[in-house]
């Protein structure tokens, strides 16, 4: 009897012992950056937009959330709209466009594949209408970054990321 509980023993052993190696992977997995829509010094596009890319209804996970120091409010249900940035790829300057009828805060954080912050802009003031913003990307190493935005006003937000060449 004892030389057959053994094997089974040490087979329940050891597929615990595999099944619970893949539970030592707590680090979180970070987003990928993938598709760029390219645009002109004029914001014209050069390419497809990427669908992923320069939305107002962004969903996040925890890792893009704790970009901010504020907690989720609700999606807004108005008329605020996110451009593409421009030029994508950029080598100096990156112009950012938010459209809406009511006044807004503009919250912005730049960050490369690690996500390590590598520009961060709060509580830029967005009155209705059109707003343009320019944020410097000369300092960057040239590769893919990606801006996350969150345009709060009247205790929703607009929020979504979009992917940026530095050259």
């Amino acid at each position: 009897m004892k030389q057959s509980i053994l094997p089974a023993l040490i087979f329940f052993a050891s597929v615990f012992a595999v099944s619970c190696d893949s539970c030592d992977d707590d680090e979180p997995t970070l987003p990928e950056f993938t598709g760029i829509s390219r645009t002109d010094d004029n914001g014209q596009a050069l390419s497809d937009p990427d669908d992923s890319d320069w939305r107002t209804n962004g969903a996040w996970q925890q890792e893009e959330e704790d970009l901010f120091d504020f907690t989720e409010l609700p999606l807004c249900n108005g008329d605020g709209e996110v451009s593409p940035a421009y030029p994508n790829p950029c080598s100096s300057v990156l112009s950012f466009r938010f459209v809406s009828s009511t006044d807004e805060l503009a919250y912005l954080r730049v960050v490369d594949k690690d996500f390590n912050i590598l520009l961060k802009a709060d509580s830029i003031p967005f009155q209705a209408g059109v707003k343009n913003i320019a944020l410097n990307f000369s300092a960057f190493e040239p590769g893919t970054v990606r801006l996350y935005y969150r345009i709060v006003g009247d205790g929703c937000e607009y929020r979504g990321h979009g992917d940026v060449i530095v050259q």
